[in-house]
């Protein structure tokens, strides 16, 4: 054997050392980002920005490694060498202070005598801990009460001491409807109120007189707007015409801009809120009433000021030219979707005929249908995706949701539908094509992967999946698959699965196609009053366009296009949650009162453990297996097989309903064999 000199052995052993130092030394490395809690007690990290080259995911922190961090909090995280599985290392910062909840008191024996605990259950199930409040704090709570909870200090694991906070404002019963839409706001930190001095703003610059001084006077005009029976804040109104052979279509939008100047006040508060908010029969608006429902708004018989296109169309839909004005105009018919839609299937014969006379007789009702079918024939032309995806109606007296509905499209509705896409498209490609500033409206391409997955389960269905083997799958592609879909009575279900496989549409400052229109280039300009992308735009067309400012202004708003369509896409998501949210819970609180009831309904989406079925009335519950290891879960094919059943998007079930959880905005089904 040989012999290992002693030098050789302590080389070797230093050696080993060091090894074992660097590994210890990239072990250690810290990062950084937000950590994102489950409520089974693990989570995962979404690292910074500046670690996109190292990470190509989020890090994944058992639930061992959380420690004290909760939901939202910016944490400090290191590797634990198990592949990218990490352990955090100390919270940076908190994400919230406050947090809506359910008051309880709890009786408890210690040390031989009855206590009472004063505690918050939080709402969100991924703050995985309770919260204990003095008496004091309690702040008169009854027991069950919704409240907003602050944070006193946070749960600490390593001494074993639990969270306390105090009770900062009371939403009432939790069982109640109200309670619970006040709750909700609150968790989505909506802002429900317009500060005293913004409210002043926009009372003194309302009252400001409508001249027609440097506008185009359209107050002759047979202009008029078409929107739903119970809409208060009226942006945008159309006129029809033909000459030469062309349509004549003129889309007038309320001149916002004129009124919330930029940096105002009220400019302020309005790219705070990104957006005006919609849910069940309210609205949170983007701007205070005295101007989305006052002097913005484009009531019948009132001057208004307004920014117009005047669209010249062919035969084919194609828009030839158009010009963009700053306006004034005089709406002659405050028109209401279903009234128009009486009309067009009436004509003479309807009872609201007389009404729209003014600006739809003499050939004008046959004007505007002529221009609908051409821009709907270049509609599907280029493909443009039109998924059916119904959206409810709930009707609520004395604080309960006492019916559900379908909300049902007419031909009016997709009128202006279409006349909005022409006036977004034109004024898009006007400042594309001078290379000034806008806020464009981007959809990408979809996802590979979702495609792929759409592919088999269409396949599998039965449908031609040819159109989808190209490289890449236009719009019309997939409208083709739809076709067969809709031939097969399966329309509704493969719409849902074609939404799901879509990227996100989003706002953007340089131009990109709009993948689901099918357009080159698009912007949002029609919604000044409820958008503030809109407003911008606005702005745009008449610092630069119409008035042809200065290079200095052109910088200024290239900087300002940037900022706005990030923060509108931030307000643009909040909002979409707030109002996803709020639509569960009215469900919920629906079907609470139709217990053991029977209904027919279509699986609408597939997950281990059982199945979602949707209602005809856009209600959704959810199936769970009994035996939750007894299935078979198919992905890709969006299949689960059960006690012998195979289960897909778009099955016909019979159910019952078992539970509806208000609080939760649950609601459970069972299967009627």
């Amino acid at each position: 054997m040989k012999k290992v000199s002693k030098k050789k052995k302590m080389l070797k052993k230093a050696a080993a050392k060091s090894r074992a130092r660097t590994a210890s030394k990239k072990r250690s490395v810290t990062f950084c980002g937000i950590f994102r809690s489950t409520k089974s007690g693990y989570g995962f990290i979404e690292p910074d920005e500046k670690y996109k080259d190292r990470f190509a995911r989020d890090v994944f922190v058992p639930a061992k490694y959380v420690f004290d961090a909760v939901n939202g909090d910016k944490v400090a995280f290191v590797l634990t060498g198990a592949g990218d599985e990490a352990r955090i290392a100390h919270v940076i910062s908190r994400g919230f202070d406050s947090f809506t909840g359910t008051y309880k008191t709890v009786s408890r024996i210690e040390n031989g005598r009855r206590k009472t605990k004063h505690i918050v259950i939080a709402d969100d199930p991924k703050l995985c801990f309770d919260t204990f409040l003095s008496e004091k704090n309690a702040n008169g709570a009854k027991n069950g009460d919704k409240v907003l909870c602050g944070i006193i200090s946070y749960p600490n694991t390593t001494e074993e001491k639990p969270a306390w906070g105090r009770i900062i404002e009371i939403f009432g019963d939790s069982e109640s409807l109200a309670a619970n839409e006040k709750s909700l706001l609150a968790y989505h930190k909506t802002r429900t109120e317009f500060p005293p001095e913004v409210t002043e703003e926009a009372v003194r610059v309302s009252s400001n007189p409508v001249t027609r001084r440097g506008r185009t006077d359209l107050t002759d005009q047979p202009v008029f707007t078409i929107d739903g029976a119970d809409a208060k804040d009226l942006d945008d109104a159309i006129s029809v015409g033909t000459e030469g052979g062309y349509y004549i279509l003129g889309v007038h939008i309320a001149d916002v801009s004129s009124y919330v100047t930029e940096g105002s006040l009220c400019d302020r508060e309005a790219f705070e809120r990104g957006t005006s908010i919609y849910y069940a029969d309210k609205v949170i608006p983007m701007l205070p009433k005295e101007l989305s429902n006052g002097a913005c708004s484009l009531h019948p018989g009132a001057n208004r000021r307004t920014v117009s296109v005047f669209m010249r169309i062919n035969a084919e839909g194609e828009t030839v030219s158009a010009e963009i004005c700053e306006s004034i105009i005089n709406s002659k018919v405050r028109g209401v979707y279903s009234e128009v839609n009486d009309v067009i299937d009436k004509r003479e014969q309807s009872a609201f005929y007389g009404k729209y006379e003014c600006v739809l007789g003499g050939g004008g009702l046959d004007t505007l249908l002529g221009l609908y079918n051409a821009l709907l024939l270049k509609s599907k032309r280029r493909g443009a995706l039109e998924l059916e995806t119904p959206e409810p109606v709930f009707v609520i007296e004395n604080g309960e949701v006492k019916e559900v509905l379908q909300a049902r499209r007419g031909v009016a509705e997709r009128i202006i539908e279409q006349f909005m896409i022409a006036a977004n498209e034109a004024v898009a490609a006007a400042l594309k094509e001078r290379g000034l500033p806008c806020i464009y409206r981007t959809h990408d391409e979809p996802d590979e992967e979702k495609i792929k997955k759409l592919k088999i389960f269409a396949h599998n269905a039965g449908l031609d999946v040819k159109p989808l083997n190209g490289k890449k799958v236009r719009p019309s592609d997939l409208c083709a698959l739809l076709g067969q879909a809709s031939e097969k009575d399966c329309a509704e279900a493969f719409s849902y699965l074609i939404l799901r496989s879509m990227m996100k549409a989003k706002y953007e400052s340089v131009p990109m196609p709009h993948y689901g229109i099918g357009a080159e280039n698009y912007c949002h300009f029609t919604s000044p009053i409820r958008r503030y992308p809109d407003l911008f735009v606005h702005r745009s067309i008449k610092n630069l366009l119409v008035r042809a400012g200065s290079n200095k202004r052109k910088y200024e708003l290239e900087i300002s296009a940037r900022v706005s369509a990030e923060r509108s896409n931030e307000c643009e998501q909040a909002a979409l949650e707030l109002e996803r949210d709020m639509e569960d819970l009215y469900r919920a609180d629906y079907m609470s009162r139709h217990i053991d009831e029977e209904f027919t309904g279509t699986v609408s989406s597939v997950i281990p453990g059982g199945v979602f079925v949707r209602l005809e009335n856009t209600c959704e519950g959810f199936i769970a297996f009994e035996n939750r290891y007894a299935y078979k879960y198919d992905e890709d094919r969006q299949t689960i097989v059960y006690a012998g059943k195979v289960y897909s998007v778009g099955l016909g079930v019979r159910i019952k309903v078992v539970s509806a959880d208000v609080q939760r905005r649950r609601v459970d089904f069972e299967e009627i064999k």
